[in-house]
């Protein structure tokens, strides 16, 4: 894993309502975030992914 996004083949930094990014990275474990505004309100939806497919919404911008 890296967090090193510019060694990423078809690395999208920005899609739509979010920005992309490797939020850490080593040889065993990789945590990744996606952060975007999708309602124009002052709390961004926050999703992070890691290694093993595990998604979480930390923040929820739909409901606040």
């Amino acid at each position: 894993y890296t967090a090193n996004t510019a060694l990423l083949s078809g690395w999208l930094g920005t899609v739509n309502r979010y920005t992309f990014s490797v939020t850490g990275a080593d040889a065993a474990v990789f945590t990744a975030r996606a952060t975007g505004n999708i309602d124009g309100d002052a709390t961004n939806d926050v999703w992070q992914i890691d290694q093993s497919g595990t998604m979480t919404n930390t923040t929820d911008d739909v409901n606040s």
